[in-house]
């Protein structure tokens, strides 16, 4: 018969009992060896070769300056860099920052801002000490009055776009203390051998690992010191 890949999808079955469903064939084929499949197929010996198609897309090794032009719903600056658009944690719309690309997709890449060269008007000071690092808060370089405008435009951008309503009327939002006012979060526990203690708080920006805080402004002053 003719040899060939077997493509995600066919689950066929080998011969030996070997079921080789949508993403496994690889492992199956590492197994068989050659096994014969029904209609004269033969899987191929396993090979890094198959695998090194998928090839990580490189990052540019210099920063670039990017220019700030709106906020994405997750609260990163939203940035055109030719015909892309990169996602910089960081930036605020007007300004004009340093950032490193620290991914590329299709269609979009993703950065980090390191330096302003334009500051925004609506740029404050964080107040946390883990601010960039922490993914508990990510909009406390914004100004306060600024965070319930850009919440409330995104709610009206969502029911447009997913929901395809437009509201006949906005209320004025509720608001509330700027701080101490979180009375629910998720938070992670792990002992950490190298620091030699347990560490309890928000993940890291990137998800990996637990934020080393010692408190959260964000959260009910009962449960943040503890």
């Amino acid at each position: 018969g003719h040899s060939a890949d077997l493509r995600p999808g066919m689950g066929e079955q080998c011969p030996q009992g070997l079921v080789v469903p949508g993403r496994r064939w690889v492992l199956a084929a590492k197994v068989a060896d050659q096994a014969i499949l029904p209609h004269g197929l033969t899987v191929r010996p396993y090979s890094s070769q198959n695998m090194s198609r998928r090839k990580k897309r490189q990052l540019p090794a210099e920063p670039r300056e990017l220019e700030i032009v709106d906020l994405s719903h997750d609260g990163r600056g939203v940035a055109v860099d030719g015909e892309k658009r990169v996602f910089v944690h960081g930036g605020l719309p007007g300004e004009r920052v340093v950032a490193r690309i620290t991914g590329r997709r299709r269609n979009f890449d993703e950065g980090e801002s390191l330096a302003v060269l334009d500051r925004s008007p609506d740029r404050v000071e964080p107040q946390c000490h883990c601010f960039g690092v922490c993914g508990g808060f990510s909009l406390q370089h914004l100004d306060p009055e600024r965070q319930i405008e850009f919440k409330q435009n995104t709610l009206v951008q969502n029911l447009a776009r997913i929901g395809k309503v437009e509201a006949a009327e906005l209320w004025t939002p509720l608001t509330g203390p700027r701080w101490g006012y979180r009375r629910k979060a998720r938070l992670s526990v792990r002992h950490v051998r190298k620091k030699g203690r347990v560490l309890v708080g928000f993940r890291e920006r990137y998800g990996r690992f637990v934020a080393d805080m010692q408190t959260c402004h964000v959260l009910d002053p009962r449960v943040a010191g503890q």
